[in-house]
This record gives structure tokens, C-alpha cells and sequence, in this order.
């Protein structure tokens, strides 16, 4: 998900607005008075579009093809889990889980936009995104089932219980993968510089 800001059409009405209550006041057949209710309208609609505040609405990305068969196949399936996450975290988020969950969306967000960037670094989210991921998920889905049963019953209790233990660990799970992506990036752009350097001493510069 992405932030887009929506400007307000208030100010655009407000030009109507104004021409219609200025033509019922005076006629509009001359040049005088149809320069006046130009400015006028000009002068309410800068008004208007500097009061009026703008709305900030979340828009799905559009998934942009990479041409890594893997990367593309990854980002996919990651978008379309992302959003049943989000689902999931947008009705949990004041459960015990609330927070495990708000840090695993953001993390796995990181991790779907890291390698739409870098798509050759999806060889090394195998595990991540076809078992980690989709099986996080499963779990979450399998607790918000649960709480909706409002039962009080062992059974239910301690399935609730291995749920809340086990999401922190996944928390961590998470962090190491996209931190590996990281370290990864870092060791490329270390390798990037030796061999600028090499090449820079080598030609005496």
C-alpha cells in the first residue's frame, strides 16, 4: 500500500458558486462585471484551496514486472498475502498480537519493495515467502477464528496461547530476512567499490 494525496474540488465549486450568486445581482451582459466575477472567483478559489485540506487515501501499488522470472513470481504472491496481512492486522491490531503483527506487515513490506528493486536477491526468499510468510498468515487467520468464537474453553485457550508465544519469534524471523537482504546489498556495493578502486589505481589516478 502507497499514500495519495486527493486535492479537495471544494475551490473548483466555489467558481460556480460565485458566477451564479454574482449574475442573480448583476447583469452579466457587461465587460465590467464580467472581469469582477472573474477575480472575485480567482480570489475565493485561491482562498478555498489554501484552507481546504487534502485528502491522504492508501492505494494499492501497481505490481511492476521486473523480468526476473523468480522476483516477479515472488512479488505476486507477496502482494496478494500482503493483503489478506493487512486485513489481519487492521482487525487485530488491539489484540495481544497487535503489535507482533504491525511489525511483521511493515517488515514483510520492506522485503516485497526491496526486491522489486533488487529482484536478483529473490533467490534467497525460498523459504521466506513460500513457507514463513504464507504459514504467519495462516496462523493469524487461525487466532482471529478463535477470538471470534467467544468461548472461554481450554482448548481455545491454549491454542490463543501458542499463537501469542510464537508470533514474536516470527517477528525475529522476519528482521534476519531482511536484514540478510541488506547485508547482502552492502557486500555487492563493497565488492562495486574494490573493484573501482583496483581499476583506479591501476590506471594511476
Amino acid at each position: 500500500m502507497e499514500e495519495k494525496i486527493v486535492k479537495s474540488v471544494v475551490p473548483y465549486y466555489t467558481i460556480g458558486v460565485v458566477w451564479l450568486l454574482y449574475s442573480l445581482i448583476f447583469p452579466m451582459y457587461t465587460i465590467i462585471n464580467l472581469i469582477l466575477a472573474t477575480i472575485i472567483s480567482a480570489i475565493v478559489f485561491y482562498l478555498f484551496y489554501k484552507i481546504m485540506p487534502n485528502k491522504i487515501i492508501m492505494v494499492e501499488k501497481q505490481i511492476q514486472k521486473t523480468g526476473e522470472e523468480r522476483a516477479d513470481k515472488y512479488i505476486v504472491s507477496g502482494t496478494e498475502i500482503l493483503k489478506n496481512l493487512r486485513a489481519l492486522t487492521l482487525d487485530l491490531e488491539k489484540t495481544t498480537i497487535g503489535n507482533d503483527l504491525t511489525k511483521i506487515y511493515d517488515i514483510t513490506e520492506k522485503i516485497i519493495d526491496f526486491i522489486s528493486k533488487y529482484p536478483k536477491k529473490a533467490r534467497n526468499l525460498d523459504n521466506f515467502i513460500e513457507y514463513y510468510l504464507p504459514t504467519t498468515v495462516t496462523l493469524v487467520a487461525n487466532y482471529k477464528y478463535l477470538i471470534e468464537q467467544n468461548q472461554s474453553s481450554e482448548n481455545i485457550k491454549n491454542s490463543k496461547n501458542n499463537i501469542e508465544q510464537t508470533l514474536p519469534n516470527m517477528v525475529k524471523v522476519f528482521e534476519k530476512q531482511l536484514d540478510s537482504l541488506f547485508y547482502d546489498k552492502a557486500m555487492d556495493i563493497t565488492a562495486e567499490i574494490s573493484v573501482l578502486n583496483d581499476l583506479i589505481k591501476s590506471e594511476g589516478l
